[in-house]
């Protein structure tokens, strides 16, 4: 008899903790003591920043300058009785190339990506279990089958 009433006493007060529950007492902890609750999560779930910086080669445009000199050969030469011209024409090509560097900041929300992870391990556990529930079904279907094949094949 003693031990019923130690079980007994054992199940009136154990309780379940429960989800629910952990929230009230989180949601209460956070009203009575806001800054403690702030520097655990701070401290738990540290915003992660990251910087991603990349090099980008732009090939400029062409930029084409032409130019004509005129040389006077009499004043050279210094022959009065032909008139002595040269033009020499010249390009002179420019190209402006740059070079750009591009730095992507992002900043994650470590608390957010912990509970997507765990969302996914809990969806990952639900579809093993329904698949565990499928070949059991399967199993039983084929056992059955087999089971009404045999009946019938017995009563002829």
């Amino acid at each position: 008899m003693k031990i019923f009433y130690y079980l007994l006493i054992i199940i009136i007060f154990s309780s379940c903790y429960s989800a629910k529950k952990a929230q009230k007492e989180v949601i209460k902890a956070h009203l009575t003591y806001p800054k403690v609750t702030s520097n655990f999560c701070a401290e738990t779930f540290p915003i992660k920043e990251s910087v991603i910086e990349k090099i980008k080669f732009v090939k400029g445009k062409e930029i084409i300058k032409t130019d004509t000199i005129t040389v006077n050969c009499d004043e050279v030469v210094r022959d009065a009785k032909i008139d002595n011209k040269v033009l020499v024409r010249y390009k002179t090509i420019y190209q402006t190339d740059t070079i750009v560097k591009e730095k992507t900041k992002t900043i994650e929300n470590t608390a957010k990506i912990k509970s997507l992870q765990l969302k996914i391990v809990e969806k990952e556990t639900e579809i093993a279990e329904k698949q565990k529930t499928i070949d059991l079904l399967k199993y039983l279907l084929g056992a059955s089958i087999i089971a009404l094949l045999l009946l019938i094949f017995i009563k002829k």
